[in-house]
């Protein structure tokens, strides 16, 4: 993630704010419709490859077979919304390059499968990879003067070796990936088990990519790049929860099994560490906002400052979400989630929309942190299961319980 921001960067000094728009904006669109691809079955497939191993190729097999189906439907589905909607021709050639990344997000059921065993060195190992090689394709882009489009190429060729890499290493490990099966009786189940957290994961990417795609629309493409430029910094550590709660999950599976207290104790202690890893990077890169963009990015994105100091403090949110949304899933209360995840996208469009016309891109970013408050905590308060998720949120920041225990 550390490389990826100092390319990201440098290809974000080398655009220029209103290209960077361009790049921003039709990630942005990906970003969405890849989560779409995912069917909201990441934890559901983990989950269930714990407590059915026997069954393991089967749920691999099924999930990936799901999975390109959709994507070769929301393929179509883009394209043609593009031909008939989208006026603007640089916008239309970026967006539609990087949509051939959908046939290639499938195969992330292997990552699954490792995060299962807690292997996830393997999945390191592919994405690594993939991201050292087309990095330097990015850099050589940037010295030999390449058009933005080819940056787009590049980005649906990373996701494209990195399945490749990854569905090697799980030949490596177990049997060879054409080994998996589809079977209808899990496909059912998946999809039940799987539709509010695919509901509730769109959500989440609108709210976190919408804001994006309004000040595209409402400010402009350099207002947009500015933007992104920050959000990009106060994202960059986003994969600490994902990594670390990847690796607490399966432990908070097996406690429950054994107490409900020692299970919830894992709970906490999860959500105390996610709560003072974010507000501490929270208050240096407060302070340091103007002098992280100017340094990074130059002197064409230093108005992006601001933003940076208002995005970060959203962080704290997204970090304890990560964690304590684990209670509502091994609970089997996904559908609160996606009750939650619906009224922060309307929180936040809402708010973007009343917010962005008269404050810019800063507008959003207070958007984004208010939106994230509501969502991932004060939300929890509207349903009485997940009273006690709003509990553990709120011990997380009594500094005396923490020092004592």
């Amino acid at each position: 993630m550390g490389g990826g921001l100092l390319v990201g960067v440098w290809v974000a000094r080398y655009l220029g704010p209103e290209k960077f728009g361009y790049w921003s904006y039709a990630t942005a669109i990906i970003s969405i419709l890849s989560i779409i691809v995912k069917l909201g079955l990441d934890s559901i497939v983990i989950r269930d490859i714990i407590k059915h191993p026997e069954n393991t190729k089967k749920i691999l097999g099924t999930s990936l077979v799901l999975r390109m189906g959709i994507g070769v439907i929301i393929f179509i589905i883009a394209c043609i919304v593009l031909y008939f909607f989208e006026e603007d021709e640089l916008n239309q050639k970026m967006v539609f390059i990087i949509l051939f990344s959908l046939f290639f997000y499938p195969f992330d059921v292997v990552d699954l499968f490792f995060q299962s065993q807690l292997k996830s060195k393997f999945t390191v190992i592919a994405k690594n990879a993939s991201f050292i090689v087309f990095s330097l394709v990015k850099v050589g882009f940037i010295i030999y003067n390449a058009p933005l489009p080819a940056f787009a190429l590049a980005f649906s060729m990373d996701i494209f070796f990195g399945a490749i890499l990854l569905s090697l290493l799980y030949t490596q490990t177990r049997e060879t990936i054409f080994n998996l099966s589809f079977n209808k009786r899990i496909a059912i189940g998946l999809l039940k088990d799987g539709w509010p957290m695919l509901i509730s994961g769109i959500s989440v990417l609108i709210f976190m990519r919408i804001d994006q795609l309004m000040i595209s629309k409402m400010a402009g493409k350099i207002a947009l790049g500015n933007y992104s430029s920050a959000i990009r910094i106060s994202e960059a550590y986003y994969f600490i929860p994902m990594a670390i709660v990847g690796s607490f999950f399966p432990s908070i599976i097996n406690a429950k099994k054994q107490s409900r207290s020692l299970y919830l104790n894992k709970i906490q202690q999860l959500n105390d560490l996610m709560t003072w890893i974010s507000i501490f990077a929270a208050i240096v890169v407060t302070i340091f906002a103007d002098h992280i963009m100017l340094f990074l990015y130059g002197e064409a994105y230093v108005n992006a400052g601001t933003i940076l100091a208002i995005h970060i403090w959203a962080s704290i949110f997204a970090f304890i979400g990560v964690s304590s949304h684990r209670y509502l899933l091994v609970e089997n209360l996904t559908h609160i989630t996606m009750y939650k995840t619906l009224v922060g996208v309307f929180v936040n469009i809402i708010l973007n929309y009343i917010l962005i016309p008269s404050y810019g891109a800063e507008g959003a970013a207070y958007a984004t942190l208010i939106t994230q408050a509501i969502y991932v905590s004060f939300a929890n308060l509207l349903f009485k299961k997940s009273h006690i998720v709003f509990n553990i949120q709120l011990k997380s920041f009594n500094i005396p319980r923490i020092i004592h225990d």
